[in-house]
């Protein structure tokens, strides 16, 4: 999760709010936003050596009129012309070189691209989430953590410092009171553990549930990377290395189990379970031995999910699922070679009465 600042929404307006809760829960761990930036209901998106981006969060978009030069929102009109020159301004007061403009609708709309003027790297009107970090990464930038710890104690003097994938006690706070977004409770991973399974069958008996899921995450990677490159542990990967037990498919699984629990607690029922085994040779020293879910597609559903948050316009980037990974591995204290298996259990609800050893 991104940090915010303020550490909770005060953009002013309903649809502000709303907007800024679901982006800090989706984006980047290493992202901080910084609200009412450069104007009221505007924020602020900056991470070390990626593109700052300027959002404008809005309720409705009626049109983009590049004729008139205008955005009409609601019952008002955004001047496109303005939105630019509040960018062009922001980037200048605080040294931030270039940087992306995106208009976030809080209702569906048609994406359209904006022109862009000097200083802006990228421009458009969206309702998708997703696209603010997909901006973010069009081009890097010079910013470092020192650079954006100078803005944030001139935007919020005596805040906290910044700190790469970390977030405030005021923050996590404030996310424990939302409704759905329950942080994963302590019995959910417990190590070693054995879960009983009898509720959770993806496929009762068979020896393969787990190249199942392999063929199922390697096919999704694919088709939404459409021959574009596929980012993750830094490098161009294929799709096959993604879906991969004892590649990248431990990560996969378990930031989409942290996508996903909010939804089964809030729902109480449906999830999956996930076995993981230690495997010096595998890439992040887990392999995936087994996984139980309550439905296929209650398993595909998180996981593309997960894969579609890392679209961008030239590819599909996951490097930043390592950083949940990890936070997850420190949560629970997975780091000692000692632990040979782990269970994620996403099934709050059906599982709640059974005994987990």
């Amino acid at each position: 999760m991104a940090r915010i600042v303020p550490a909770k929404p005060k953009t002013k307006t309903d649809h502000g709010d709303s907007l800024l809760t679901r982006l800090q829960s989706e984006i980047g761990d290493e992202t901080i936003i910084f609200q009412n930036v450069p104007s009221t209901g505007g924020l602020l998106c900056m991470a070390p050596g990626k593109l700052p981006v300027v959002v404008r969060c809005v309720e409705t978009v009626g049109a983009v009129d590049l004729d008139a030069q205008e955005i009409t929102t609601g019952h008002q009109a955004v001047d496109i012309p303005d939105l630019m020159a509040e960018a062009t301004e922001a980037s200048q007061g605080h040294g931030l070189g270039p940087v992306g403009v995106i208009v976030l609708s809080a209702t569906e709309c048609a994406r359209s691209s904006l022109p862009r003027v000097d200083g802006i790297a990228e421009a458009a009107v969206t309702p998708d989430l997703a696209e603010v970090a997909g901006a973010m990464r069009v081009q890097t930038s010079k910013l470092s953590v020192a650079d954006i710890e100078a803005i944030l104690q001139s935007l919020a003097p005596g805040a906290s410092a910044y700190e790469p994938g970390t977030v405030t006690k005021a923050q996590a706070n404030w996310r424990e009171t939302l409704p759905g977004e329950q942080p994963l409770p302590e019995t959910a991973v417990t190590s070693p553990a054995q879960v009983s399974t009898e509720k959770f069958r993806l496929n009762d008996g068979s020896p393969k549930r787990v190249q199942h899921l392999e063929k199922m995450v390697t096919s999704l990677v694919d088709n939404l990377a459409k021959d574009r490159d596929i980012f993750a542990a830094g490098l161009a990967v294929d799709a096959s290395f993604v879906g991969a037990s004892d590649a990248f498919l431990p990560v996969l699984l378990v930031a989409a189990s942290e996508k996903w629990s909010p939804v089964v607690a809030k729902v109480g029922r449906g999830g999956f379970d996930v076995r993981l085994k230690r495997d010096t040779e595998a890439l992040v020293g887990f392999r995936v031995a087994d996984v139980l879910a309550s439905s296929p597609y209650l398993l595909f559903m998180p996981i593309a999910r997960v894969v579609r948050a890392g679209e961008t316009g030239e590819g599909i980037e996951l490097d930043n699922l390592f950083a949940v990974f990890s936070r997850w591995l420190q949560k629970y204290d997975l780091g000692d070679a000692r632990i040979e298996d782990v269970t994620v259990s996403i099934a709050l609800q059906d599982l709640g009465g059974e005994n987990q050893d």
